[in-house]
């Protein structure tokens, strides 16, 4: 689902955990493409073009650091949003409310603001180091991205800007919006930052008993090139062992060398220096378990040492994760919806589950896998699956997005999705693992709309008919709808009240088995609230009930308005990237809530599966 709002101006087998690249690729026929980056990043300075022909900050010797509305914080290269307001999506962050302000830290010598800029636009006011202010008219005629204020030329070293919303606005414009998109900072070639780079440690947090997991090492606030030199690695042998080391630049080779039963020295070596990114994984470890269920170890790298280009050093002294051994399970999956065209937030999020879920086998997308549905958009979100070790397993389903492209036929509009998801209806099965997946959708009917799910006689029989088979293999029975239910989750009390035009015929086929799972997605509604997973008794069916759990969503967080029903953005706004990881045992389903934004697990919820 997305919102109408004014301001939403944007529409193989090398080690153990790798996954199995035998497959085809997703869909035949695409194109693979670089996965998309977001952040900070740093390029060599020449002159490219913004804004119909302007050209960026030019100077000899020099680099730009360029920083996008979603890196935020109070520190150096951070935005830091002042005020209420502030809408963040992945191209811009926006408010109109007179007297709220941005500010950021840098060192440099030149910057520059980006906005996306319209005829809505009003009037900025720019503070350099407590400065005079200076005007800055983010009016446009018709929408575009450019630049709206460039600094004069500065003296090298630390400077604080503040930009604040003014009110004003020129007599053509219809309001006073002031945007960021990006922040491009230039940077004198002798400048090091290499005293800034940190680093932390990506790990779901718990490995199953004996199998391997990765622990990856990532640097951040890198804004130098850069050449990682040596680490040293411990460990307790009799609960984990660090089996082998990879580098993940290109180039850059990691040594592994056994020092006692319990530490590693890894020495790396690189040709060239690495070039700088905002954040760069470093280093893979590939973890062992050797202790028994219920054991927990630690992986403590310490001292770790990067240099910059010149032989300038940095000693990162400790990072630590702690890894609890957990049982085996019959197999694991992700759910994900609602990715709207937000492919950075996408891309982000396979890379992550490739780190907390190695042997994931299985990618439930619950629709809205566009954001109008175009062939373009298909195509984007096909490369990053592509360039991600993803599960061969992709399972879609149809979100009302994905049929918005009106200028073609209802029937061109479904062939897209069909073609995608490699099916012949909106409805369909597959078994994982001999787990069903049943995907159900809207399908087109005489008053035929994107906005509401209407289910034929031949979908409710075809999905009563495989419930009742599945109800004698006591399994779970996992069913991907994309709209709301009513009177089940986060959202669904007081909106999206009639999303399901049969919706007492459906609830009345899955209230009548155990073991039935519904994912829905559609509302964008956050994993953190109470009713995020949900039991729901059907009257006269079975008498355990059934579980319904939102998905949360890769594209724009939304949450309740208090005390008046409604819903309100989020306060990660664009930036909000929530999932689910699925853990299927021989007795109950683990269901848990990833926050892929922050790198962090968030509620757990428990299902018994009935005998």
């Amino acid at each position: 689902m997305m919102k109408n709002d004014q301001s939403q101006k944007k529409i193989k087998n090398s080690v153990v955990f790798e996954k199995e690249m035998s497959r085809r690729d997703f869909l035949q026929g695409t194109t693979k493409t670089a996965g998309l980056a977001l952040g900070i990043s740093l390029v060599p300075f020449s002159g490219f073009q913004l804004n119909g022909g302007q050209t960026a900050l030019a100077a000899a010797n020099s680099n730009v650091i360029t920083i996008t509305n979603l890196e935020q914080g109070t520190g150096l290269f951070k935005v830091n949003f002042q005020g209420t307001g502030w809408e963040h999506w992945s191209s811009h962050s926006v408010n109109n409310k007179t007297g709220v302000y941005f500010e950021f830290e840098f060192i440099g010598d030149q910057f520059r603001l980006l906005g996306e800029l319209d005829a809505g636009d009003g009037i900025a006011a720019i503070s350099i180091d407590g400065g005079p202010e200076q005007k800055a008219d983010l009016y446009a005629p018709s929408r575009q991205t450019g630049v709206y204020y460039e600094s004069p030329e500065l003296e090298a070293g630390k400077h604080k800007v503040k930009v604040t919303v003014t009110g004003e606005k020129n007599a053509a414009a219809s309001n006073a919006f002031v945007s960021l998109s990006q922040i491009e900072v230039n940077i004198p070639a002798d400048i090091s930052f290499i005293d800034l780079v940190q680093a932390d440690v990506q790990h779901a947090g718990f490995i199953e008993e004996g199998t391997h997991t990765p622990v990856m090492i990532r640097l951040n606030e890198v804004y130098s090139d850069f050449v990682p030199k040596s680490m040293n690695i411990h460990f307790d042998t009799s609960i984990l062992k660090v089996t082998d080391v990879t580098g993940m630049q290109e180039g850059l080779q990691a040594q592994m060398t056994e020092v006692s039963k319990n530490k590693i020295v890894v020495n790396f070596t690189t040709g060239n220096p690495l070039k700088q990114r905002k954040t760069v994984n470093l280093a893979k470890l590939n973890v062992q378990a050797k202790g028994k269920v219920g054991k927990t170890g630690s992986i403590t790298i310490k001292d770790l040492v990067v240099a910059d280009a010149k032989g300038r050093e940095t000693v990162i002294s400790e990072l630590k994760v702690d890894i609890s051994i957990t049982r085996k399970s019959i197999m694991t999956f992700n759910v994900i919806s609602d990715t709207q065209g937000d492919t950075v937030d996408f891309d982000t999020a396979l890379k992550q589950m490739n780190i907390i879920n190695p042997y994931s086998k299985a990618l439930v997308i619950n629709g809205d896998i566009t954001n109008y549905g175009d062939p373009k958009e298909f195509d984007a979100v096909r490369n990053i699956i592509n360039n991600n070790a993803v599960p061969f397993n992709i399972i879609p389903a149809m979100g009302n997005h994905d049929l918005y492209r009106r200028q073609d036929s209802v029937e061109v509009r479904f062939q897209r999705f069909y073609d995608f998801a490699g099916v012949d209806k909106p409805y369909y099965e597959r078994k994982v693992r001999g787990i069903p997946f049943l995907v159900l959708g809207n399908e087109n009917h005489a008053n035929f709309s994107t906005d509401q799910v209407y289910f034929s006689d031949d979908q409710l029989n075809w999905l009563r008919d495989r419930l009742e088979k599945y109800s004698k293999e006591a399994k779970p029975v996992f069913i991907a709808t994309h709209h709301v239910l009513r009177d089940t989750v986060s959202g669904s009390y007081k909106t999206y009240l009639g999303d399901y035009l049969r919706q007492a015929e459906f609830m009345d086929i899955i209230g009548d088995y155990p073991n039935i799972f519904v994912f829905t997605g559609h509302s964008h509604w956050s994993l953190d609230l109470p009713d995020w997973a949900v039991n729901v008794k059907v009257p006269g069916g079975n008498k355990k009930g059934i579980t319904v759990v939102n998905c949360g969503a890769i594209q724009t967080g939304w949450m309740p308005t208090n005390p008046e029903p409604g819903e309100m953005i989020h306060p990660e706004g664009g930036a909000f990237n929530q999932g689910l990881q699925v853990h299927v045992f021989e007795d109950e389903v683990v269901i848990k809530g990833r926050n892929f934004r922050t790198n962090s697990w968030m509620q757990e919820y428990i299902v018994q599966i009935d005998k």
